[in-house]
């Protein structure tokens, strides 16, 4: 996807021409903006973000979404914030560093993020953490309400994010606490946790090192007014048991448990959507 923009909105907004029928299926504005935290990789400095707004009556709610890891793209996010457009409640979809546009030439969607080099993978969590944090700041201006929902990985930053940033609603989706043993345990980063062993690193060693980005620690500190975590019962990459981890530390808040693995969530997402917007409109004026 080619992006070419000019310098018309402000706070470092641009506008974003892209795949036109994309945007006329789904629904959305196509914009980009800087990240706060520039990398070697050129890709990775500019961030798209998709915004959701509804062209008739204004919402004043936004829900933005942070995806999870290794996505090829981003078709299911797509689908799911175009249904909360609908559903009366305005939506912004983030990039995650070095993925889809924004990985690096050569590598596959995500390589860059998580890896086995544990210290790079700290950073980029601060990068994303810090974009996070500017889209939130941005938006508090332009709606009533705002909130984020962060699915699988996405909720280890976006949970990160609003320890610093208030927020409205937070919706923990498919997400943990623990990194080290979310990696140690997880079906897809068996190939990460082999290079990790190799190197005489195990399992405590990388929840040490990881300790620092672990809401397992300071989740508590979260500045969310509303909080609805949705937990897959039969999970072996974010591994259930971590989840219900994380739903202890957020003090045990209303929850959605569903009859679905990891992947297979894909088959509730309208019914997760649904369910935000009941959520939302019944803690709102909306």
């Amino acid at each position: 996807m080619i992006y070419t923009g000019v310098d018309n909105l402000k706070n470092g907004f641009h506008c974003a021409a892209v795949d036109r029928a994309d945007v006329e299926k789904y629904g959305y504005h196509p914009l980009l903006f800087d990240s706060p935290v520039v990398t070697p990789w050129t890709e990775n400095n500019l961030v798209p973000f998709r915004w959701f707004r509804n062209t008739g009556k204004r919402s004043n709610v936004l829900l933005l979404f942070s995806p999870g890891w290794a996505r090829p793209n981003l078709r299911l996010e797509k689908e799911f914030c175009a249904r909360l457009m609908r559903g009366g409640i305005d939506a912004g979809l983030l990039c995650v560093p070095y993925h889809q546009e924004r990985a690096p030439r050569g590598s596959y969607s995500g390589e860059y993020f998580i890896s086995p080099h544990l210290y790079l993978t700290i950073e980029n969590f601060r990068q994303y953490v810090a974009e996070i944090r500017l889209l939130i700041q941005y938006m508090r201006k332009q709606y009533d309400y705002v909130g984020i929902i962060g699915m699988s990985s996405g909720g280890f930053q976006a949970g990160l994010a609003i320890t610093a940033e208030p927020v409205h609603f937070y919706f923990p989706l498919i997400t943990g606490a623990k990194l080290g043993s979310i990696l140690w345990e997880s079906k897809i980063t068996g190939s990460i946790k082999r290079v990790l062993i190799d190197r005489g690193i195990g399992k405590c060693d990388a929840n040490r090192i990881w300790a620092v980005a672990d809401l397992l620690y300071v989740g508590c500190h979260t500045k969310a007014m509303h909080i609805k975590q949705y937990i897959s019962l039969y999970d072996q990459v974010v591994p259930t048991r971590y989840q219900y981890m994380l739903w202890e530390v957020y003090g045990r808040p209303e929850k959605m448990e569903l009859e679905c693995a990891h992947v297979s969530v894909a088959f509730f997402m309208n019914k997760i959507a649904d369910d935000m917007i009941e959520y939302v409109k019944c803690k709102t004026s909306i």
